[in-house]
């Protein structure tokens, strides 16, 4: 078995393995998976020794909707600049039930919100991941207990920039998850 994809190797009719000089498998990697690398990249660019940047972390599922699910928020660090903190938030991070954009969204206006002082004028940006479309089974693009339409909304009105990301979606969450966004041009969908 290849120890980088998982790849398993076949032998030959008289039992030996004939094994390549590299991998000839496909790697993969779960969504979730490949959100949380690419969460820790990007903490790892923002939190470095040459700025003052502070980061939160919320990592999201739920499986009752709204803004108050008590299973949506699976893993959070409020706004720090400690690497390890947001790290150790984001290794924390698991898929499982529903997506709750709502609670998500929501949590992220509160910090957002809560800032005192000097830190309100500081620029403000959200980076929105998600594998999944919102609802407890996906598809729930209307209702405002999942959508996080209205939380999108207010983070925009606060002042913050909206990025939005998503992870291998089809073509209806990718458009709705864009419509989030403070404008097309903050918007990726990650395939491949």
């Amino acid at each position: 078995e290849c120890p980088e994809c998982g790849h398993r190797y076949e032998s030959n009719w008289w039992g030996s393995f004939d094994l390549p000089e590299f991998c000839t498998g496909t790697y993969t990697q779960s969504r979730i998976d490949t959100a949380k690398k690419v969460s820790k990249l990007f903490a790892e660019s923002i939190l470095n020794d040459e700025n003052n940047n502070r980061l939160g972390v919320i990592g999201f599922a739920g499986f009752w909707g709204g803004q108050n699910d008590p299973s949506a928020l699976r893993a959070t660090e409020n706004l720090t600049d400690n690497l390890n903190d947001v790290e150790a938030a984001i290794d924390d991070m698991y898929a499982s039930g529903g997506t709750n954009y709502t609670a998500a969204l929501d949590q992220a206006y509160d910090w957002l919100n809560a800032r005192e002082g000097a830190e309100r004028d500081r620029p403000a940006f959200v980076v929105f991941i998600s594998d999944g479309s919102p609802g407890s089974d996906g598809g729930d693009y209307r209702n405002t207990n999942w959508n996080g339409a209205n939380e999108a909304t207010d983070i925009k009105a606060l002042g913050p920039t909206l990025y939005t990301i998503g992870i291998d979606l089809d073509d209806t969450a990718s458009s709705y998850l864009q419509g989030l966004a403070t404008s097309a041009n903050h918007y990726i969908n990650v395939t491949g």
